[in-house]
């Protein structure tokens, strides 16, 4: 399969079918469809020949495939959300950060919250700061939801 690159702003990201399934996910579909989709689309660029995409053209994209598959109000919800390869940034004063399943599970850890579990909550954690539509979240934020 043809390396197909997100372009976000400045920034490429390697597309991942892990990425989109996730942000699908967040968006309500199931496992199975999401996972459909992704790879679908995947194959769909290397198919076209496209090698570098605009990550608005890929969320409008999918959320063209998502309101044909499932319905509006799920396309909809899947474009408020924060778009897959665009990292979350934590703030800390005039300090920012990208967030880190890793490194919020270590500080779970280290509050004795076993690995298994410290590291389901930070994925939760992040799975609901992008349902939400966060881009930026300041550490005090960060700690609320946690």
């Amino acid at each position: 399969m043809a390396k197909i690159k997100v372009r976000y702003g400045k920034h490429t990201y390697p597309y991942s079918v892990g990425a989109v399934v996730e942000s699908l996910q967040g968006a309500g579909l199931s496992t199975d469809l999401a996972i459909q989709i992704a790879r679908d689309l995947e194959k769909s660029y290397s198919k076209e020949n496209i090698k570098l995409i605009r990550l608005e053209q890929l969320v409008n994209r999918l959320a063209n495939v998502i309101e044909k598959e499932t319905d509006q109000r799920t396309a909809q919800r899947f474009k408020d959300q924060t778009p897959p390869f665009v990292p979350i940034q934590v703030v800390l004063k005039d300090r920012r950060s990208p967030f880190s399943r890793d490194i919020l599970s270590e500080q779970l850890q280290k509050l004795d919250l076993p690995f298994k579990e410290a590291y389901a909550l930070s994925g939760q954690i992040e799975q609901s700061l992008r349902s939400h539509g966060y881009e930026e979240i300041s550490s005090r934020e960060l700690i609320h939801w946690v």
